[in-house]
C-alpha cells in the first residue's frame, strides 16, 4: 500500500552524531558513545513538525513506531523537518494502537540511501532489572517547532515489572527511567541489550513511549517496548 504522506529522513549513523548532554536520564558517557558507536538509527519527521526514530533493516526497509507515521491523505504531506522527504509504502503494521502493537515496517524508494541493518533478536526477552539502553531522536519539551531539531541520544532504562494497572501482554517490555516524562522523538528507535554472550549491542524491540493503563491512560513514569513479531524480519 503506497501512503500519499511523506516522511523526512535525515539519515544519521549513529557513530558519528553527538549525544545530547541535557537529558537526565542520559547514559553515562562511556556506555551512551559505545551504543552509539554500535548502533544505527534514522530520523523521521512529518509535517506537523513532530518527530520519531526509526531502526534500519538494511537496504531501504525501516521499523518504527505505528504513531509515527503521518496519517494517509488525499494530497502529499508539506514537510518542515530538515532532511529530504520522500514517499514511503507500508508493508506491515501492528493490528491496533497499543503499546504491543505500536510497530510499523515500511520501506522507502530505492533511490534513497539506507543505513546497515543492527544485530536484532526481537524473541529473546531482558530480564527483570536488566539494564537496557533506548536510542534515538529525544527532544525535551515536545515537538514544539521553535526548539532545535533534536539530536541522537541515549536514555538509560532498567527493566521493571508490568505495573497492576497495564496489562502484561507478554510482547511488552516495561522499563523505567531516571524521567517521568515521555522522550518525544524517541518513539521508534532501538531498543538495546548489551549480549554478554556475544559481547556486542542488540536490538530486542522499539521504543513506545509512556505505557498505557488499562483504562486508556498514561502510566507516568514507566515507559513501554515493543517487540514486534520477529517473522516482519523475513519480509
Amino acid at each position: 500500500m503506497r501512503h500519499a504522506a511523506v516522511l523526512s529522513i535525515c539519515t544519521l549513523l549513529a557513530g558519528c552524531a553527538v549525544t545530547d548532554r541535557d537529558l537526565r536520564a542520559l547514559a553515562p558517557i562511556d556506555e551512551a558513545d559505545a551504543v552509539l558507536a554500535s548502533i544505527a538509527v534514522e530520523q523521521l519527521g512529518t509535517e506537523h513538525s513532530t518527530y520519531g526514530s526509526a531502526i534500519p533493516l538494511g537496504g531501504q526497509r525501516l521499523l518504527t513506531a505505528r504513531h509515527c507515521l503521518p496519517e494517509p491523505g488525499p494530497t502529499p504531506a508539506i514537510l518542515l523537518t530538515r532532511g529530504l522527504g520522500v514517499p514511503f509504502e507500508l508493508l506491515a503494521q501492528g493490528a491496533e494502537q497499543t503499546n504491543a502493537e505500536d510497530w510499523a515496517l515500511i520501506e522507502l524508494p530505492p533511490w534513497t540511501d539506507g543505513l546497515p541493518s543492527p544485530p536484532i533478536d526481537l524473541e529473546r526477552r531482558p530480564n527483570f532489572g536488566d539494564t537496557i539502553y533506548l536510542l534515538g531522536f529525544a527532544r525535551r519539551g515536545g515537538a514544539d517547532p521553535h526548539k532545535p531539531p533534536p539530536r541522537a541520544s541515549v536514555v538509560r532504562a532498567t527493566i521493571s515489572q508490568a505495573p497492576d494497572d497495564c496489562e502484561d501482554d507478554g510482547r511488552t517490555v516495561f522499563v523505567r527511567t531516571a524521567d517521568h516524562d515521555a522522550y518525544h522523538g524517541l518513539s521508534g528507535g532501538p531498543a538495546i541489550r548489551f549480549d554478554s554472550e556475544s559481547a556486542r549491542f542488540v536490538v530486542f524491540g522499539l521504543y513506545s513511549g509512556l505505557a498505557v493503563k488499562t483504562d486508556g491512560s498514561w502510566h507516568e513514569g514507566v515507559h513501554a517496548i515493543c517487540r514486534p513479531p520477529s517473522s516482519i524480519l523475513a519480509r
